[in-house]
């Protein structure tokens, strides 16, 4: 058996220096154990099993910390409105516009 490729999957991912078209992005398997990963026009990768793995965990490692940024994100806003919700007076007590006593 010679040399062949398996091809897995295209995908076009958003990219900065590729403008609206995206970068497109071929996985492709080989009959000497490798893992083909074509970027566009201009750069392939080539590795094992290995470095495939380690890509996947370096990718999904990003994925949780922008996940981690925008529960930050999200929980600042939601302090933010709790804190325009509900008042509180220099003493640090919370103030209410329907209580009688502060009428």
């Amino acid at each position: 058996m010679g040399y062949e490729e398996q091809h897995i999957r295209d995908v076009v991912i958003e990219n900065e220096s590729s403008g609206r078209k995206g970068l497109d992005v071929s996985v492709y398997v080989s009959s000497n154990h490798e893992v083909i990963v074509h970027l566009g026009n201009s750069m392939t990768i080539r590795t094992d099993e290995t470095g495939a793995l380690e890509l996947r965990e370096m990718m999904n490692d990003a994925l949780v910390a922008l996940e981690n940024i925008r529960y930050v994100e999200t929980c600042d806003v939601l302090d933010e409105l709790s804190e325009k919700q509900n008042p509180v007076d220099s003493r640090g007590e919370k103030l209410c516009a329907n209580d009688p006593v502060e009428w």
